[in-house]
């Protein structure tokens, strides 16, 4: 039966390079520099500290952000930390159920109808 490269490597070696992947993914996501298409697909990933980074990325394609408004609590707070989300996405996320989903938009919107809706909160 033909092995591939990584299940070649020992345990410990196999444990090193996810652990290290793990770490590396959420601050690529995060990256400014990083080029959008690839913050694209980082907002699609399994885990969800990776696509929470990617969701605060102001480069995040606005194509991107559907699927995200419906994710974890994690990713909306990072949805809604990014000064970049338009201003439907926004109003979305001010009606969220979870408290620091909406402190999290209030704190990084500029969007004024969407401030004047937190505000009764």
């Amino acid at each position: 039966m033909p092995r591939n490269e990584e299940n070649a490597l020992p345990l410990k070696a196999r444990f090193r390079t996810f652990a290290v992947a793990r770490k590396k993914l959420p601050r690529e996501a995060a990256d400014r520099a990083t080029a959008p298409a690839r913050i694209e697909a980082l907002a699609g990933h399994v885990q969800a500290d990776v696509r929470a980074a990617a969701a605060s990325n102001p480069g995040l394609p606005k194509a991107a952000t559907t699927a995200l408004l419906t994710d974890t609590e994690k990713v909306r707070i990072g949805l809604a930390s990014n000064p970049s989300l338009s201003l439907a996405s926004a109003k979305v996320l001010a009606a969220d159920p979870a408290e620091l989903v909406r402190n999290a938009l209030a704190s990084a919107t500029n969007h004024l109808s969407v401030l004047e809706r937190l505000v009764h909160d």
